[in-house]
């Protein structure tokens, strides 16, 4: 295995800097007050944002912190509305043009962006105990989920929303690798059929069994 975080020296983001413009290499966002960039990890859905002035829960993030949304104070005064297509449960269209996933998310997070959509500042609490303050864009994915609850609040019957949460319960316990816990929960599939299974064979035995040993009824004599 080559692991050159083991080997190497650069033990702190200051000596990644400094690595980093020896070599020429661009570094984004660095801060403008010097020392370390704000921990970041971006993807389609989301960007996130750990460190510097984040570790002090009293202070507000810093508004140049934020890359993707604009501030409520800079947002349109005006609404937007968005007519989105759905198939099979999946957004295919944004305001009648038709869109891959890929390109929907980045729609949505144009435009949610754009009227300050999709910012989170919370502090999570970690499945090993410890807590982490981190902020949060994720414009698209916030349409995208206040879109599909009020899809689920018209389609979804009442046994089956409870179900839902039930579901999003169990997922929890997949991201967080608890296997003990999640079998107790909620036991596989397979398992759940096999039992079912013998539950009806037993039932039907039961049945059987009880019906051969009742005593024929006496005939009524007229």
């Amino acid at each position: 295995m080559i692991a050159p975080w083991r080997e190497w020296d650069l033990t702190s983001r200051e000596k990644l800097l400094e690595y980093a413009a020896k070599h020429g290499i661009p570094i984004e966002m660095k801060h403008k007050a010097g020392g370390s960039p704000y921990s970041m990890d971006a993807n389609l859905l989301h960007i996130s944002y750990e460190g510097r002035a984040l570790e002090d829960p009293a202070l507000e993030p810093e508004n140049d912190m934020w890359r993707w949304t604009v501030s409520p104070e800079k947002a349109p005064d005006a609404a937007e509305y968005l007519e989105l297509e759905y198939a099979h449960g999946d957004i295919v269209a944004v305001n009648g043009k038709t869109m891959t996933p890929a390109q929907t998310l980045a729609e949505l997070n144009r435009i949610g962006g754009k009227h300050g959509v999709g910012r989170l500042d919370l502090v999570e609490n970690r499945y090993v105990g410890m807590k982490s303050r981190g902020c949060y864009e994720t414009p698209g994915g916030t349409i995208m989920l206040k879109a599909h609850r009020a899809i689920e609040s018209i389609c979804l019957d009442r046994e089956v929303a409870h179900l839902v949460v039930r579901i999003v319960a169990h997922g929890r316990l997949i991201a967080a690798g608890d296997r003990p816990r999640r079998v107790l929960h909620q036991p596989p599939g397979a398992q759940c059929q096999q039992r079912h299974q013998q539950q009806r064979q037993i039932g039907a035995e039961q049945f059987a069994a009880t019906h051969a040993q009742a005593a024929p009824r006496p005939q009524r004599q007229r």
